[in-house]
């Protein structure tokens, strides 16, 4: 069959009151932002993913608490940076690994959301991240992180101040990054958790 694909262009930006849901069953390229300003309009990639250019998602417009930014599938696009923004009350989930080990996304950042997980409702860990650094600005929930690699030079590396942090896989920067968790949002409990057999390492 013909190439079922969804592109969206360098320059272009959707903005909705209402959800919005992208599905290309053999291609999904993007280098557009979007952006969501009502309650429960939530963004779902459904198909693997790959950026074309920088973009940012942000679900907060209007409405603070945010809603829901979901990859389905794999996110790709070496040198590429993502940014996210959910609010308070957004859930970011990565169900697929983003980057590629030596093909690795720029900065990914998340600047607010509830829980960073593999699914909304972080019962499993974030699909496996190589990017050039790894910043969470704020979480009021679980951050639960499997296999993270980050390759800018210091002080950038991985970065993350939530709620709750859960550390369950090997955490690595390389060029001298530095490796900061903090579990400082809110109030109790806030509780920073790195599992058996979890290996954080920083050259």
């Amino acid at each position: 069959a013909a190439t079922r694909s969804l592109v969206i262009a360098s320059g272009s930006t959707i903005t909705s009151s209402g959800a919005v849901d992208l599905t290309g069953t053999d291609l999904l390229q993007t280098a557009g932002n979007i952006v969501t300003n009502a309650a429960g309009a939530t963004v779902t990639f459904n198909s693997a993913t790959t950026l074309a250019g920088g973009i940012t998602v942000n679900t907060t417009s209007g409405v603070p608490a945010g809603s829901n930014i979901v990859f389905i599938g794999a996110v790709t696009g070496s040198g590429m940076a993502l940014g996210l923004t959910a609010g308070t009350g957004g859930n970011i989930a990565f169900g697929g690994q983003v980057g590629v080990s030596g093909t690795e996304l720029g900065a990914v950042t998340i600047n607010s959301a509830n829980n960073v997980a593999g699914d909304t409702g972080a019962t499993l860990n974030a699909g496996a991240i190589y990017a050039a650094n790894l910043v969470q600005t704020t979480g009021a929930g679980v951050t639960r992180l499997g296999v993270v690699r980050t390759t800018a030079a210091s002080p950038l590396g991985v970065n993350v101040t939530a709620h709750q942090i859960q550390a369950n896989g090997t955490i690595t920067t390389v060029g001298g990054g530095i490796v900061t968790l903090h579990a400082t949002i809110g109030a109790a409990t806030r509780s920073l958790v790195i599992a058996s057999g979890s290996t954080i390492t920083s050259s």
